[in-house]
């Protein structure tokens, strides 16, 4: 604060110095900081003058606002999918120390978070996220999609018959099987793919050849919703192989069960 106007060297006195307190940093100038709330009157006394100015310190607010943002009040995810909770939460706040924000799942069968904000999808369902700092709270929710995909008891043969005269061309082993899903929330599909593991038993024609394996995908209703043949690196009788291809970009959540066949 300032005296103007006058050259006379003012002094300044206060009426409750808990509330604030005043230095003096050059002529007719002071300094003044809050020291907790409640009001205080400056008086300013100069050249036999008298100047009173009252100052009010408001208490602090330790937190104001939390919030999710708005792309991440309510969002989907696939079984297995991470979400990083922590970099879509806004909290203004004094002093504001990450490490106190704590979160809660409604319901951890479904999606698990850890005391960092780190969240797991782990079934399909709904569930509600309270992250917490101080007595503010803020929510958003998860709802998780599912792909399930079921196969017949491994290993299988897989025989090749030449289209011709139906005779046995070549038979592979099937020893086994993964799959990689990937959820899209755009357009709540996941894509699947297969690695097929196994080994040419026995062939009848060239020596290194691929196989050969057909394959159809059944949905719940027993319904086919995709078929094709997936083709391995050239091998010869004895030698293994791995396969990786795609089924589908772009397959509904639900249950499959997929079948392996021989080929014509």
């Amino acid at each position: 604060m300032r005296l103007l106007f006058t050259n006379a060297n003012g002094k300044a006195s206060l009426s409750n110095k808990k509330v604030i307190s005043i230095k003096k940093i050059k002529k007719n100038q002071w300094k003044v900081k809050g020291l907790k709330a409640g009001t205080s009157t400056v008086t300013i006394t100069a050249a036999k003058k008298k100047y009173k100015a009252k100052i009010t310190v408001k208490k602090a607010v330790t937190a104001t606002k939390i919030y999710f943002y708005d792309s991440y009040k309510a969002v989907h995810a696939g079984v297995g999918d991470r979400l990083d909770l922590a970099n879509h939460l806004y909290i203004y706040a004094t002093k504001l120390n990450r490490s106190q924000v704590k979160y809660r799942s409604s319901n951890p069968k479904v999606v698990t978070i850890n005391k960092t904000g780190s969240a797991k999808a782990l079934a399909a369902g709904r569930a509600t996220i309270t992250a917490s700092y101080k007595k503010t709270t803020a929510k958003m929710t998860i709802t998780v999609h599912a792909l399930n995909v079921t196969i017949d008891a491994l290993p299988q043969t897989i025989s090749s018959y030449n289209s011709f005269d139906g005779s046995l061309s070549n038979q592979c082993q099937v020893n086994a099987i993964t799959f990689e899903k990937s959820y899209y929330a755009y357009s709540n599909t996941f894509s699947l793919y297969m690695t097929i593991s196994g080994t040419k038993t026995m062939t009848t024609t060239i020596a290194n050849q691929m196989c050969r394996i057909g394959y159809k995908l059944y949905n719940a209703q027993n319904v086919v919703v995709k078929s094709g043949i997936f083709y391995s690196d050239n091998v010869a009788a004895g030698e293994s192989f791995t396969t990786r291809n795609i089924i589908s970009a772009s397959l509904p959540e639900g249950s499959y069960h997929l079948v392996l066949e021989n080929m014509a």
